[in-house]
């Protein structure tokens, strides 16, 4: 699942990393790139979207801590895995 898809944080409000601090920098949750998730369902919203509902693993910069997080998002943030 590619997150920057699901959650497009840079647009607005979000702060420049150099700005954060070292102390959110280590304990804050990684959100970037593409993470492992598991898909449960597709669905078709009202307008013809294909959506689906995952759960996706992340974890803190320092790997030490793991979430779970429930989500819907659009199709084009899933992609399949490549076969071996």
């Amino acid at each position: 699942m590619d997150i920057s898809k699901a959650l497009p944080l840079g647009r607005g409000g979000a702060a420049r990393a150099d700005y954060v601090s070292m102390r959110v920098k280590s304990s804050s949750v990684y959100l970037s790139g593409l993470l492992p998730a598991l898909q449960t369902h597709w669905f078709q919203i009202h307008d013809g979207q294909w959506c689906a509902a995952i759960t996706v693993y992340v974890t803190d910069a320092a790997g030490t801590n793991a979430l779970e997080l429930d989500m819907i998002v659009t199709a084009d943030a899933i992609t399949e895995p490549a076969s071996a």
